[in-house]
């Protein structure tokens, strides 16, 4: 369920609101409906970034990064269970010095 409703953000924002049948935007979202519960095999998210860039008639790296940004607000994203929360870093790739990790906890505890 999470995938599709990512594959719909992804669509809303890229191609546009839901769509009658027939329509492009109903197609690209039954193709990714279908490679999502059928194919069950993870190229359901290529496979729809090449259809959108298809539709778009645009190259796939400008569609690959739309979709990343918007990827960074779904929804969806926010029902992703990744851990504990208290242990999660943003990182920018940066070296670190993770005393100050140890540190805050010390002074918490």
């Amino acid at each position: 369920m999470l995938r599709m409703l990512l594959a719909s953000e992804v669509l809303d924002s890229l191609v546009g609101p839901p769509a009658p049948e027939g329509t492009p935007r109903a197609r690209l979202q039954l193709q990714a409906n279908m490679d999502i519960n059928m194919r069950e095999d993870d190229r359901w998210f290529d496979n729809l970034l090449h259809a959108i860039a298809d539709n778009n008639k645009q190259e796939p790296s400008i569609v690959a990064s739309k979709a990343q940004a918007i990827i960074a607000r779904a929804e969806a994203i926010r029902y992703v269970q990744l851990g504990n929360p208290e242990t999660i870093l943003i990182d920018n790739d940066e070296p670190k010095d993770r005393d100050w990790v140890d540190e805050e906890r010390a002074q918490q505890a």
